[in-house]
């Protein structure tokens, strides 16, 4: 056995010797470049086994077999030491790296496992001397950190952040993102494909492709069209083996781009609805460890949403949907995460004080809504110990219990129809000097103000025939007008709402509310698709993009709207190159007389309403004939993004077959930026009455 550690050893320090002194001249074929990739793997073994040799010589004079155990040792260290320069050699001739830091990792490794072999060939007269372990130890570490200043760049180990502090978006938003998931093989020390992406400078020089980034076209810039590739991709970013962007890390370089990608670009400078705002918390250092990811999937559902607050941030936020949905149970789930819990948000549901006792074991809870919840006032009691609770939202609830004085370290209240005198204000006030009072606004003789538009009870769009709507309002005796026909509600136009409504077929309702001393609100739109006629199968026609192919075909009829805000939500189809194109089939033929698209419209990221829409049919003949046909009016400027649906009337008949062929706008108009360029067109869903 020890003859054949001897030969592995001259063998593989024999070609070691080779690739130093004939790297230059040396072509490796294509499974020797992939062999090399092993290096960030293998490097590992000798380094363990290392401070296994240490903390037997530590020991020695508590082991018999002392001598013949560290032999051992040091034959399987060099051979290990041997195999990862040879691999390591083999990943620096196939790779791109800054060539002054390879040659000190490259050189100090070869030496290493030189070093390592005569350790062996003298053992016996050096595994004794503790010299000898001290030196090895050294070059182990001097080596290891000069692979980590390839690997992560110069100032990789350091106490002292290297990232500057600023309110722009670059720097707290975007930079964080590359530097964890794409610098490691695109920076001032190693350029995969000549690319370096240590600036915005830098990126937009770009590499062996070309510019990295097109400035406010983040669909046309190469950077996110390598993240948008399919993970099987050979040519996607970052590598299938590393760790990959989330969806919000690629929404934030995405809304960036569009937004000119620029180093100096301030919060301030953003629109209102811009994404990058949402994305934007003031930084925090958090002592609490990261929750396990496989939590917080388990956690997730349609009816609670559990994310970071921030990017790279192990502090969360859980908020709650449908107060249908919502019971005292759903609370449970956050105890896997009661530590890292800093924002919790139920407002609306329909949450009692006996509901709340979990959250006393919400030690870092900062922030607290439960605006319009049924509470009392007596879960206070479990505030009591949550020191770092700075925000409590108790608008529209009715108080009984309004002890709020030992919360001492509260800093803002909001409590506007929640049941509190002036008298007892006045008090909070003086118990607690520094907390801000949010009573609400209410109109003066000097000020009219605008009343908040009315709510409903049902907000999802898909819903079943017979479905019911409750318009509703916070404050009483508010009178809610309502109009049916896409005409908008007024003093003189539209009904009034007094029971709720029935759904039975596709339902546009428009809303507003009103009340004496109040300006009208404005209006508010709630949209209601109904479940139609189930399909036996859907074939597309024409593929997707790559990047927005979403669940496939299956994303035409699973009722579930996509998300406005993130148009890489996983509901959505894009399409730029080519028309959307899908055949929908009956099986034995379905009365249809409407189809209904439902689409999206966001201008800033080139999604326009389609140039038109074609329905075909097919009846019980097999001839295919044109039954109806739409171009809509296209937009003049930029407006806010939004869902569109398009409700095309065909002759009502028996159908086995219905083709929607979609057309995107090609080229953009000269008003904006995109001009010239083809529009996309995104499509979560086609219903079928």
């Amino acid at each position: 056995m020890r003859k054949l550690l001897d030969y592995s050893l001259i063998f593989f320090n024999t070609w070691l010797l080779i690739f130093i002194c004939f790297e230059s001249k040396i072509i490796l074929p294509d499974w020797l470049v992939i062999g090399g990739k092993l290096h960030p793997l293998v490097l590992h073994l000798p380094i363990g086994l290392w401070a296994g040799a240490i903390i037997l010589f530590l020991l020695r004079k508590h082991i018999n077999d002392f001598k013949f155990l560290s032999q051992v040792f040091f034959q399987v260290i060099a051979l290990s030491a041997a195999i990862t320069a040879c691999v390591g050699m083999l990943l620096a001739i196939g790779g791109d790296y800054d060539s002054e830091q390879l040659s000190r990792h490259k050189y100090s490794g070869a030496g290493l496992s030189f070093l390592f072999w005569i350790a062996v060939i003298l053992f016996k007269k050096v595994y004794k001397a503790p010299w000898m372990y001290g030196l090895i130890s050294a070059l182990v570490i001097l080596v290891g950190h000069w692979g980590g200043e390839i690997t992560h760049g110069e100032n990789y180990f350091s106490f002292v952040s290297e990232e500057p502090q600023g309110e722009n978006v670059y720097q707290v938003l975007v930079k964080p993102i590359i530097k964890e998931k794409c610098s490691s093989c695109h920076n001032s020390s190693k350029t995969k494909g000549k690319l370096n992406l240590d600036s915005v400078e830098l990126m937009l020089k770009g590499g062996e492709n070309g510019t990295a980034l097109v400035k406010g076209n983040a669909l046309e810039s190469h950077l996110m069209k390598l993240i948008w590739l399919p993970l099987d991709d050979k040519m996607h970013m970052p590598p299938k083996q590393k760790k990959q962007l989330t969806d919000e890390e690629i929404e934030i370089l995405t809304e960036w781009i569009n937004a000119g990608a620029s180093e100096d670009l301030t919060f301030d400078a953003l629109k209102n609805d811009s994404p990058l705002r949402k994305y934007y918390k003031e930084q925090k250092s958090y002592s609490f460890p990261v929750a396990d990811n496989s939590v917080l999937q388990e956690i997730n559902t349609p009816f609670l949403t559990v994310s970071s607050i921030a990017v790279n941030s192990p502090a969360l936020r859980a908020a709650f949907y449908v107060s249908q949905k919502f019971n005292a149970e759903s609370l449970n789930s956050l105890h896997e995460v009661k530590e890292q819990l800093v924002e919790l948000n139920l407002n609306k549901m329909p949450v009692k004080d006996s509901d709340l006792k979990i959250l006393s074991e919400l030690k870092n809870l900062e922030i607290l809504h439960l605006n319009g919840t049924d509470v009392d006032g007596t879960f206070i009691a479990n505030l009591k110990d949550l020191t770092k609770l700075k925000t409590l939202s108790l608008a529209n609830t009715q108080l009984k219990h309004k002890d709020l004085s030992g919360l001492s370290k509260l800093r803002t209240l909001y409590i506007w129809e929640s049941g509190f005198t002036k008298e007892e204000i006045e008090q909070l006030k003086k118990l607690n000097p520094t907390i801000v009072i949010n009573e609400g606004s209410k109109p003066n003789a000097d000020e009219i103000i605008a009343i908040n538009p009315p709510e409903t009870t049902l907000p999802k769009a898909f819903v079943d025939a017979g479905s019911s709507v409750t318009l509703k309002h916070a404050l009483p005796n508010t009178l809610i007008k309502y109009t049916l026909d896409g005409s908008q509600p007024d003093s003189s136009n539209g009904l009034v709402y007094e029971k709720p409504l029935q759904i039975t077929d596709r339902t546009k309702i428009k809303a507003r509310a009103f009340k004496q001393g109040w300006l009208g609100s404005t209006t508010a739109e709630f949209d209601y698709l109904v479940n139609g006629i189930k399909l036996d199968s859907v074939i597309l026609q024409t593929q997707p993009n790559a990047q927005y192919a979403a669940k496939g075909a299956r994303s035409l009829y699973d009722k579930r709207k996509g998300d406005t805000d993130n148009f890489l939500d996983k509901s959505w189809l894009g399409y730029r190159e080519k028309p959307m194109e899908a055949i929908f089939q009956f099986k034995g033929g379905k009365r249809i007389k409407s189809v209904t698209l439902s689409m999206m419209e966001k201008l800033d990221s080139y999604i326009f309403p389609p140039k038109n829409v074609e329905i075909w049919g097919k009846t019980a003949s097999n001839t295919e004939v044109l039954l109806a046909k739409l171009s809509p009016e296209q937009p003049k400027a930029f407006r806010a993004r939004k869902s569109i649906f398009f409700d095309l009337k065909i002759p009502d008949n028996a159908y086995t077959e219905i083709r929607i062929r979609v057309n995107n706008v090609n080229p953009l108009p000269q008003w904006h930026p995109g001009k010239g360029t083809p529009a996309w067109a995104f499509i979560d869903e086609v219903i079928f009455n």
